[in-house]
């Protein structure tokens, strides 16, 4: 699980979640860059196209891409997510981080 304040840009990941991409319990900063920095350089404007239309648009936001690990090799994962709405505008978005690999 992961929740996401997008005004304060800070971002929780459950420890199941940083341990999919092989880190320690608070080893992975907390912050959605973390997360982009993740992605594999071919997913990443898909990705952050599909959260900025979730987010702007009300659109779904499940989608599977690949994410770097600890390692540094990449794994496929699914992530899903569902914002929350105040007076039109995103203010926190969580979800899931399902390895597909």
């Amino acid at each position: 699980m992961w929740d996401w304040n997008v005004w304060t840009d800070e971002v929780y990941f459950s420890p199941r979640f940083e341990a999919l991409l092989g880190y320690a319990e608070g080893e992975l900063p907390d912050t959605f860059a973390a997360l982009e920095s993740r992605l594999h350089p071919t997913d990443r404007e898909r990705v952050t196209q599909a959260v900025r239309s979730h987010l702007d648009r009300q659109t779904p936001f499940d989608t599977e891409c690949r994410l770097r690990c600890k390692g540094g090799e990449y794994g496929w994962f699914r992530i899903r997510g569902q914002a929350v709405w105040s007076s039109g505008a995103a203010v926190r978005m969580a979800g899931a981080l399902t390895d597909v690999t």
